[in-house]
């Protein structure tokens, strides 16, 4: 670094030289010191003989002792103040004379700056030291500890030497490391903005603790970086409150479902009535549907509507307790009844002076069940105390009268088992590879109407005949090679030829020995749908280990479907009743030892997979359907056939004589409802998890809203503060660099603040949007022209529009999807092309599947810009993703992911086409209406 003031003087001490810089430094002009002593013009008194002494010396001795070296020394101006300088002396021997060259600089920025750093420093220390959460300085390389405050020295348990040896991985929990390490290194390589963690520690007297960190990375000028620094908060507290209400939530959660209420919830202000999925079960509302009061009278039977007004009323009323109980009876939808019992309590508050009702919560019950044993017992005692007055005269009378009850009885169970009759459900195939609920739930209610056939082999031959042709591929050609339909008999009842071949498996087989015969088949060759050409599963004798253990299917079969070898007996019967029969599976037949025939069968074949279904009759009969399938069945799909099970033993009941009848039938039908409500509830309890996974998420959300407008902002506005104070009142002393780097410091915090915004504007869009009202984007349109006006005067750009719709939206999310698309155009003009960007709207049909049949609106913003590779077109609406530097084209990499969130609340769709060179187009499908919660 060259020095500033250059001065020559000779072996007197007197001024020689004197350059401009000089002048500018000491205050003298050149033709006022030349030939006057340098020690008067430029050194402090106190120093002057000094100077002059050393003057001598080097004169006399020749000894350069302060020659030729860069020295700090005090100078003097020409008004007497003193600053501090650096100086070098350099002698030249002219002939016989000695001159000297001084080069002077002056130090008083240089000690000014100094003197700053040294107290910024300090002052960070002070802060450092006394702040009242833990801070840590960490080295980026080593990962140790390089210093640590005295709450953090405290929060951990281990002194700062004991840290200095240590890095934040040894503290943390062995479960929370992988995660850590994870957004370490992706915080390290700017794939993320800041570290933000919360994990687990382990203090040094073996404590677990909570810990939210926040770390930020220091660089140096070349964006290498130098050193972290975190700050480390204890949430151990604040953990076990959420952990708490979590549990108290989800026990009331369980406590309702055990309970089987049905919980709702009326909200005066805005007289909107909240059901839970329980109560919208029982009345019969779609989980979307609008509930006010008026349409809940509507589904109150006729005679009990006027004391459920009542009852409201008096509930309402701002005199009375807010209590009410009632009973009253529903209106289902397929014209049946079901009784309630509604109990609710009203809280009611001050409004400008009054008592008015709030809010009213209130529990309902399904009590059909206990209203129709009452009206049975009433039934019963009426029944009784007629035939004890009709006495013997009447018997006769009162036997035909319950002769032609049973009759009834038998008749509305058989319709009850027989659905509609639709030709086109009964013409309806199911891909087995894609086999669903509602399949299985069609299926079944084909099969039930099978009971309408003249016979019980004519249902058994339709039953398996089903099966074989309606169970198809993508191409809609069968996949199952064989369907076999079995059934327990006793060797007594068995024909003289099946019995012949039990009793070559069973040579002492008995009467009352229960015997696994084959009742009906349908499979790909001839041979295949012919019982009596079936040797092989024509009859099995049950109680033979031996002979059941020689067809290995059949006896995974019987495992699989509850029943034991020999455990059909009669003594099990009634055990037998009462247990649930099973799936039989077997999801990979090749190879498989359960299934016989492998190289006759199963591989010539292509049999991918056996699945089956089973239950047991009243008599104690157990049936059985197999099926050989040539697609693969995946365990989900074997469940769902399961269910198929109580259809087929509800529709076979019609055919079979058994004693009480009528109970049996509806014994069947109650088995029916139990396997599809197990459905529901596990459906159920699958929605619930996916529930609370998004309250988790929406929490999160809340929390890091929460943090970016407190945490992050505060810091933000006291660096923007400090900085414009150092602007104002240190701009001089701080220097080219010092306003340079004060500069950088106020970019990046501008940055950082749009950055932050962006982020609540992202989190903001479900949490804080506004209800959709009609909406006119033309007016949308010119608020967002206003609004980028003096960008687009600046760019010399056109935007325009054609005439746009009125849709129900939020108007304030609507301008803001505009503007950022809009403003996207703008932003990636193409060098010294002017931007041009248009808006179009077009109507257009997208009615069907969950769309409904009201009409879109299809929007495209298109741009004469630069444009973007196809391959990105999903990748530009994710978060920070950007295809461009930052120093190119500004900007946080959120805008689109906002409009994608905008669009999604709005129940629309939005894509992106783009062409390098030429430009791009978005286009966005919005609703001209939202979907209302009734339809």
């Amino acid at each position: 670094m060259a020095l500033d003031a250059v001065i020559g003087m000779d072996e007197a001490g007197l001024v020689t030289a004197w350059n401009r810089q000089a002048e500018k430094v000491f205050g003298w002009r050149r033709e006022e010191v030349l030939g006057k002593p340098v020690a008067e013009l430029i050194i402090p008194e106190r120093y002057r003989e000094a100077h002059r002494t050393g003057l001598q010396r080097v004169i006399e001795t020749g000894e350069y002792t302060v020659l030729n070296q860069r020295l700090e020394l005090p100078a003097v101006r020409r008004n007497g103040q003193e600053f501090p300088a650096e100086l070098a002396i350099s002698p030249i021997r002219v002939g016989e004379r000695l001159e000297f060259s001084a080069f002077l600089r002056d130090l008083t920025e240089v000690k000014s700056a100094e003197a700053a750093r040294r107290e910024s420093e300090e002052q960070f220390h002070r802060i450092f030291d006394l702040a009242s959460v833990g801070m840590v300085r960490v080295h980026p390389d080593t990962a140790y500890f390089v210093e640590a405050n005295r709450h953090y020295q405290e929060l951990t348990g281990y002194s700062l030497e004991e840290l200095r040896q240590m890095t934040p991985a040894d503290l943390t929990h062995p479960d929370d490391r992988a995660l850590s390490r994870e957004m370490i290194g992706q915080w390290l390589r700017s794939e993320i903005p800041e570290y933000f963690n919360v994990k687990r520690y382990i203090r040094k007297s073996g404590e677990i603790i909570w810990v939210q960190v926040n770390a930020s990375l220091i660089r140096d000028a070349n964006e290498q970086p130098i050193e972290s620094i975190a700050i480390i908060q204890d949430i151990t507290q604040h953990k076990r409150m959420e952990d708490a209400l979590r549990e108290n939530e989800e026990l009331l959660r369980q406590a309702v479902n055990v309970a089987n209420f049905g919980v709702f919830e009326h909200d005066h202000l805005t007289d909107e009535i909240h059901f839970s999925r329980r109560m919208r079960d029982i009345w019969g509302w779609a989980p979307d549907e609008v509930v006010t009061i008026p349409r809940v009278l509507e589904k109150v039977v006729v005679e009990d509507r006027e004391q459920i007004a009542q009852a409201i009323v008096r509930a309402h009323d701002p005199t009375g307790d807010g209590r009410y109980e009632v009973e009253h009876r529903l209106v289902l939808a397929e014209g049946g009844q079901r009784w309630l019992r509604l109990r609710a309590q009203t809280e009611f508050g001050e409004i400008n002076g009054r008592r008015q009702p709030i809010r009213t919560i209130g529990a309902c019950l399904d009590i059909t069940a206990e209203k129709e044993r009452e009206l049975q017992l009433e039934a019963l005692n009426v029944e009784l105390d007629r035939r004890v007055q009709q006495r013997t005269a009447e018997l006769s009378t009162a036997h035909e009268q319950l002769r032609q009850v049973h009759v009834a009885l038998a008749e509305t169970a058989a319709k009850l088992a027989m659905p509609v009759r639709d030709k086109s459900l009964e013409r309806r195939t199911y891909r087995l590879s894609d086999f669903k609920l509602t399949d299985m739930v069609d299926c079944g209610a084909v099969i039930r109407g099978l009971s309408r056939m003249g016979s019980k082999s004519r249902f058994s031959d339709a039953l398996v005949r089903l099966l074989y042709e309606h169970m198809v591929d993508e191409e809609q050609q069968p996949v199952l090679a064989l369907v076999r339909l079995f059934e327990t008999r006793p060797y007594s009842q068995l024909k003289p030829d099946v019995r012949a071949v039990a009793m070559r498996q069973l040579p002492a087989i008995r009467p009352e020995t229960t015997c696994l015969t084959l009742v009906a088949t349908a499979g790909d060759r001839p041979e295949w749908n012919r019982v009596d050409q079936s040797a092989g599963h024509r009859v099995i004798p049950l109680p033979s280990a031996t002979a059941v253990e020689q067809l290995p299917m059949i006896a995974q079969l019987v495992r699989q479907l509850g029943v034991s070898v020999g455990g059909l007996g009669p003594a099990n019967l009634d055990a037998l009743a009462g247990s649930a029969r099973g799936v039989f599976h077997i999801e990979d037949a090749v190879g498989s030892p359960s299934v016989p025939a492998q190289q006759e069968f199963v591989i010539p074949y292509g049999i991918k997979s056996v699945v089956g279904f089973g239950d047991q009759m009243p008599d104690g009969r157990l049936f059985a359907v197999i099926m050989f399938s040539k697609v693969p069945v995946s365990a989900e799909t074997a469940a769902l056939l399961g269910h198929l099970a109580p259809s087929a033993r509800l529709a076979l009941l019609s055919h079979v004589n058994v004693p009480n009848k009528i109970e049996a039938q509806i014994l069947s039908l109650d088995r029916l409802l139990r396997s599809h409500e197990q459905i529901v509830a596990q459906t159920e309890s699958h929605l619930h998890a996916t529930l609370h996974r998004l309250e988790a998420s929406n929490q999160e959300l809340e929390h890091f809203a929460y943090v970016a407008s407190h945490d992050l902002q505060e810091p933000l506005r006291k660096i923007q503060a400090f900085g414009d104070l150092l602007v104002q009142g240190y701009s001089e002393q701080l220097g080219a660099d010092g306003r340079d780097y004060l500069q950088r410091m106020h970019r990046a915090a501008e940055r950082m603040q749009l950055l932050i915004n962006d982020l609540l504007t992202l989190s903001r869009v479900v949490r804080k949007g506004q209800p959709f009202v009609s909406t006119n984007l033309n007016d949308a349109f010119r608020v967002t022209l206003s609004n980028l006006e003096a960008r687009i005067k600046q760019q010399q750009g056109t935007v325009e529009s054609e005439t746009l719709p009125t849709i129900e939206a939020d108007p304030t999310q609507m301008g803001q999807l505009l503007q950022n698309l809009i403003g996207n155009g703008l932003k990636y003009a193409r060098p010294s092309v002017p931007p041009v960007v248009t808006v179009t709207a077009e109507r257009v049909d997208l009615s069907g599947g969950d769309n409904g049949s009201q009409p879109w609106w299809k929007i495209e913003v298109r741009d004469n810009g630069i444009g973007f590779d196809p391959q990105y077109a999903e990748r530009i609406f994710q978060p920070f993703q950007r295809l461009h530097g930052r120093s190119a084209y500004e900007g946080t990499g959120i805008g689109l992911t906002i409009c994608r969130r905008i669009v999604d609340r709005h129940r629309g769709m939005i894509r992106a086409e783009g062409t390098p060179g030429e430009g791009a187009v978005f286009t966005v499908l919005l609703p001209e209406r939202q979907q209302r919660e009734s339809e």
